[in-house]
This record gives structure tokens, sequence and C-alpha cells, in this order.
């Protein structure tokens, strides 16, 4: 028992550079600034109220539609936290106002009548950095109000990543079970993944997709069964990638792939899920060599 409670704390609290936690978080934030920085959430305001049927947290806490102007202000802010959360400045404040803002702006949409499964992970990594050290260093905070951390390595900059690691795992590995248990193997063996392909090429909310490849996968067995097998593989084996480097090497980019081929073939988009791999890439170790890389090159240039 021993053994293994010395385990469980080495996974989650072994100690760890803060400068890879710093650069998550001016990559994380910042790529999403620039996403959402086009987007205007106030349209959702004008929406009928017909449409709308509250999520369980919207229905429990009685959370309204409010009026296009007010979610214009709160657009603004949010955004601006965004942009204060990347260059690490009012930590705690600005990560708090894009938690809080964050759910509602993102969430207002899955209360129109249908569930977008693309940017609910963001809630819960919004929610995580929330309580991380993610200012100690390479930030506003610890430039210009002298609030930073030491920069020795430290459990509490390992944890939050393995968090978010876990909440991928869980997405991929409940979205594997759930064909599972609703259509078992037939969801492999059947027609199923050629229904949905050809299904795609005819989108109604979601965008189309980028090429007709997906018409020819349809009609090809031996194409469309082993897509839906590796697919049901990735899902549920994805959780190996929380304990073994070389089961990351797998699973990790093999999702990337997949999610980049589902909006090829069929339309649906998930650019938060791929812009937050950035938190699996070791950029604490990555950084020094691509330094070395750099000024190796920069010498031969004066050479």
């Amino acid at each position: 028992m021993n053994t293994l409670r010395e385990r469980w704390m080495s996974y989650w609290f072994q100690p760890e550079s803060p400068y890879n936690l710093a650069i998550c978080r001016i990559l994380f934030y910042g790529a999403f600034f620039l996403y959402y920085a086009p987007v205007d959430f106030s349209e959702w305001g004008a929406v009928s109220e017909a449409f709308y049927t509250p999520s369980f947290l919207f229905a429990v806490l009685n959370i309204p539609v409010l009026p296009p102007a007010v979610i214009a202000a709160m657009q603004i802010v949010w955004k601006l936290s965004l942009l204060l959360c990347c260059v690490g400045l009012f930590g705690p404040i600005s990560k708090f106002s894009v938690l809080v803002l964050g759910y509602y702006l993102l969430g207002l949409p899955q209360n129109m009548g249908k569930i977008h499964h693309f940017d609910g992970l963001l809630i819960l990594i919004f929610g995580i950095l929330l309580f991380a050290r993610t200012n100690d260093v390479l930030s506003a905070d610890a430039k210009l109000l002298r609030r930073g951390g030491s920069s020795e390595p430290h459990g509490e900059y390992r944890w939050p990543i393995r968090m978010i690691w876990l909440s991928f795992a869980i997405i991929f590995l409940s979205s594997g079970l759930s064909k599972l248990m609703t259509s078992g193997l037939e969801w492999i063996g059947s027609e199923n993944m050629s229904i949905i392909l050809l299904k795609q090429q005819y989108p109604t909310s979601d965008p189309g997709p980028i090429v007709d490849w997906g018409i020819w996968v349809a009609g090809s067995p031996w194409l469309y069964m082993p897509l839906a097998a590796i697919t049901l593989f990735l899902e549920l084996g994805y959780p190996l990638a929380l304990f073994n480097k070389y089961f990351r090497w797998i699973f990790v980019p093999g999702m990337f792939m997949a999610q980049v081929g589902i909006r090829i073939l069929m339309g649906p988009a998930f650019y938060p899920f791929l812009i937050a791999n950035l938190f699996w890439i070791p950029w604490h170790r990555l950084l020094p060599q691509l330094q070395k890389r750099a000024s190796r090159g920069n010498r031969y240039a004066f050479d």
C-alpha cells in the first residue's frame, strides 16, 4: 500500500518545472483569445424563448437568457480576461472571470435545442487552471506585481496538467463506452459508419465536410468498417496515455488525427479539442532543444 500511495502521489505531485505550466497558460489562453475574438455571442440573446430548453445547471440555477446588449458587454469582458490570463496579469481575478463568463457564453448555445460537443472541455480546463499556480513565472504578475513564486520544480506545477489529461481521457472513454453500450460491436460491423458519413454530406447545423471523399468511403465496407474500429480503439484505449509515454505517442496523436479526419470527411469541427492538445506537449523539455538549434543556426550564419 505504501508503494501504491507513493506512485499515486508521484503521478500527481512529482516536482516539475513551472515553465511547462506557464507556457501552456500563454499558448492556451492566447489561442482562445484569438479563436473567439471574432465570435459574437450576443445573437443568442435574440433567439425566441420557444427554443430555450435549459440544460441541467442552467435550469437548477435558473439562469436566464440575457438581452443582446448585456451579452455583448459580457463577451467584451470575457475576451479581455482571456488576454489578461495569457499575459498573466491579475491571475485569480482574470481566471475566475474567464470561467464564470465562459460558462455562460459557451453554455448559452447548449440550451437552444442542441448540445454541442466541441467546447465543453474548455470549461473543465478553465476550472482546473483557476486553482493552478500558472503565473509564478513568465507572467506580468511575476514581473510587475512581484507575486511570482519560486522557479524551482514543485508538485503544484504538475497536477493541473495531469488533471487536464484526465479530462481528455474521461471524455473519449465515455464516448467509446457509449458506443459499446448502445450498439455493441455492431457499431463496427454494420453499415453504421457508412450511414454517418452519408448523413454528414447534408449538414444542417455543423459546417459541411471539406472534401466529398466521405461518399466514396461510405460505399466501401473495407474502408468504413476499419475506420469505425480505429475510432473505437482510440476512444477506449485513450486512458492508457495517462500512464505510459509510449501509449501517449499512439493515442494522443491518433485521436488528434481522428478529429482532423472528422472535420475533413464529415464537417464537425473540434478546434477547441485540437488546440487543447498543447497540454500534452512537454514544453519545458522541448524549448531548450529548440533554443540550442536556433543558437547553433545563428552561429553558422555568422561563420
